[in-house]
């Protein structure tokens, strides 16, 4: 009986991660308008505590089906008579992020010709430099890659030492390679600078991770979430953090529910290739959490 029960689990979840990624593919909305019949759209899943009861209303939406048994997942939708056409400055606001990612290679070489070209202009430098970082960080680059981005962004704080972006990308190739006490050093000119900064916040909150300091990762993740909340980095790196505190604290339903909608919200700003599966890994996590498997 007991074998019986885990492969059902195992099975459930299984599914739940396929329908969380055919909903959120690319062409997710027609295979689910396809295959519900309705007229509505996905909008986001959310806590309790979030809803929006003027605009939303929670239902039961049929992602899939397996083993006989029909699968539903709690989700907010926008009422039927939703506009299926996202607005264009939503889509632009959604497009919002706080590193370059799209036509990185080609980001990347263009800024080593002008580095090469004006050795001297320390601009080029950073940019180049949180270029890299993006790399390394979101698509998979490594730590090779944070070094290189380092030794960049140090020559340029040489003749600038008070650029704070400058600053804050030395500091996230250093947590890039696990070296959150040289990051502090460099966070703590930063934030003497300006401390109101979204990249400076998510820099602090992936610092303090590292040390281990959970609490600490949330309330900075947060205040960077509220700085630039259509940036999906910042929705990634505070539901990845709202999860390890909630580890830490035997996952309570509050901390789970809130990584999962930070992980949703990371969904629909579509990041990077190379992190959509492991957003969609983390999301399968925390839906068997809070149950929702079933």
């Amino acid at each position: 009986m007991g074998e019986r029960r885990f492969s059902n689990r195992r099975c459930s979840a299984i599914a739940l991660l396929v329908g969380i990624w055919r909903t959120f593919s690319p062409d997710g909305k027609q295979r689910s308008k396809a295959s519900t019949g309705s007229d509505f759209r996905v909008f986001a899943w959310r806590p309790r505590s979030v809803l929006d009861k003027t605009n939303e209303r929670r239902v039961s939406h049929p992602l899939f089906h397996g083993g006989g048994r029909a699968y539903r997942l709690a989700a907010s939708v926008r009422c039927p008579s939703a506009p299926d056409r996202i607005p264009e400055s939503d889509m632009s606001r959604a497009a919002q992020s706080l590193f370059p990612h799209q036509k990185l290679d080609w980001t990347i070489s263009r800024l080593r010709e002008r580095v090469e070209s004006t050795p001297d202009d320390p601009t080029a430098r950073i940019e180049l430099a949180s270029a890299m970082v993006s790399r390394a960080l979101y698509h998979g680059g490594g730590e090779r890659v944070c070094n290189d981005a380092l030794a960049h962004v140090r020559k340029a704080l040489a003749d600038d030492p008070a650029n704070v972006d400058g600053l804050v990308v030395a500091a996230l190739a250093l947590c890039g390679m696990d070296r959150p006490r040289a990051a502090a050093r460099y966070l703590d000119q930063a934030v003497r600078v300006d401390g109101e900064l979204p990249k400076l916040r998510l820099a602090m909150g992936k610092m303090e991770g590292l040390r281990g300091e959970h609490g600490h990762a949330v309330r900075q993740l947060e205040a960077a979430c509220r700085l630039a909340p259509e940036a999906w980095e910042t929705h990634l790196e505070l539901g990845r953090a709202l999860m390890a505190l909630a580890r830490r604290e035997n996952n309570p339903p509050r901390l789970v529910e809130r990584a999962q909608y930070h992980l949703v919200q990371t969904l629909q700003r579509e990041p990077s290739n190379e992190r959509a599966p492991e957003v969609i890994r983390d999301l399968g996590i925390v839906c068997m959490q809070t149950g929702r498997y079933r």
